[in-house]
């Protein structure tokens, strides 16, 4: 149980207790990356937010894993709907052409990803799909989604990580 809570230790939503390709996923180097991954980019040259798009992404599957406990779809495209990202993020993808949506796509095509996925019975084209589509994760019409709703936590993690360090 120890190593469970540290790997996916997010403290300021409830503890959400993983499925088993969960936790193969967040094992997956694609998903791993992640943690050297500045959630600001370059803004955390410059800010005080400290944490990293793991951490992000640790907050979007637990909130999606609450509200969606048996979405397993839904579950799996909050768990990888930033793996794209570069270091700088969306600051430096026009610049080096690009964007992290497809590099998303690829990473899900890939191997590690898609061979976790296919042997849970998961289809890597229907996780591709939804991450492209509106969704609870990315929104619904002008309703925010939960990727932006973590967004909005930022300040409140950061306070809470920050003590806790």
């Amino acid at each position: 149980m120890y190593q469970e809570i540290e790997i996916y230790s997010e403290p300021l939503y409830p503890y959400i207790k993983p499925f088993i390709w969960e936790v193969e996923l967040f094992k997956s180097k694609p998903v791993r990356r992640l943690k050297q991954l500045a959630h600001f980019g370059a803004g955390s040259l410059v800010s005080p937010v400290v944490h990293s798009k793991f951490e992000h992404t640790v907050g979007v599957w637990k909130l999606t894993a609450f509200f969606y406990p048996e979405d397993i779809s839904l579950r799996v495209a909050a768990l990888l709907h930033d793996i794209g990202h570069l270091p700088f993020s969306h600051a430096v993808e026009e610049t080096l052409g690009f964007n992290h949506h497809e590099l998303t796509e690829q990473y899900i095509l890939k191997d590690e990803i898609s061979s976790i996925l296919q042997k849970f019975k998961i289809d890597p084209q229907a996780i591709i799909k939804l991450l492209n589509g509106q969704s609870a994760i990315t929104r619904v019409g002008n309703i925010l989604g939960i990727n932006h709703l973590d967004i909005f936590m930022i300040w409140p993690r950061t306070l809470v990580i920050s003590i806790m360090r």
